[in-house]
């Protein structure tokens, strides 16, 4: 006799006290590691050490932090020093690149991940993978010519499409698809660490900024202005 054929109500039971009881342990178990009991912190937290990270600090912020100035966002998450390790993620497209296109050199698709007080640059950015395709030594990236690129910033469903993230959690870690990562060069030369989305519009991730380029190996360019 299939038990659960014949008693499905049993099955919904046994599976909610099975779920119930895995709360608990996880519970317990971020009491324990001294991490928030918090699914969607703990979820993020999880990707950052899968990549590698060492000590990945991840928090959730309160409601009404993006209507604060940013100057005050700081003392909002947990040992942030200043303005200038709050990072934001962009999705850049070259409309002229194929769809499939995926080499970090010529991708129809870039990550940025830039710092708030500075004003990402597109002819910089432009200048930087022009000059990159031509430094290379693959035949069909020494032939691309200013006529193989048209940048634009992504529609906000496109971009939630290929990140897997919503508006105000987008993040480099934790994207749904493989998208060439870049970093803006400032970032390594002015702070030790960022906050980047966590994948969620209300979650933060800390990360190093050492760890994040030896890992994640993004392209590391001069693409951004003072604001």
């Amino acid at each position: 006799m299939d038990y659960w054929r014949v008693f499905p109500w049993s099955l919904s039971f046994y599976m909610e006290r099975r779920l119930e009881a895995l709360e608990t342990k996880i519970s317990a178990l971020a009491r324990f590691v001294g991490v928030p009991d918090d699914s969607d912190v703990l979820h993020i937290l999880a990707i950052a050490y899968k990549c590698g990270f060492t000590r990945p600090l991840a928090v959730r912020t309160p409601e009404d932090y993006y209507n604060q100035e940013l100057s005050a966002r700081p003392t909002m998450l947990s040992y942030c020093r200043s303005t200038a390790n709050l990072c934001k993620s962009i999705v850049l497209e070259n409309t002229k690149a194929p769809r499939n296109a995926a080499d970090p050199l010529f991708s129809r698709y870039y990550l940025i991940v830039v710092q708030y007080i500075r004003k990402f640059s597109s002819s910089k950015f432009h200048s930087a993978m022009r000059r990159l395709a031509k430094e290379s030594t693959d035949t069909y990236l020494k032939s691309l010519t200013k006529n193989d690129y048209t940048w634009r910033f992504c529609e906000e469903d496109e971009a939630v499409a290929l990140t897997g993230a919503p508006h105000n959690g987008m993040g480099p870690i934790g994207t749904s698809m493989s998208i060439p990562l870049v970093l803006d060069a400032n970032i390594l030369q002015t702070v030790d660490n960022m906050w980047v989305g966590g994948m969620h519009p209300l979650v933060k991730l800390r990360v190093s900024c050492a760890e994040f380029k030896n890992l994640l190996m993004p392209l590391v360019l001069d693409c951004t202005d003072s604001l």
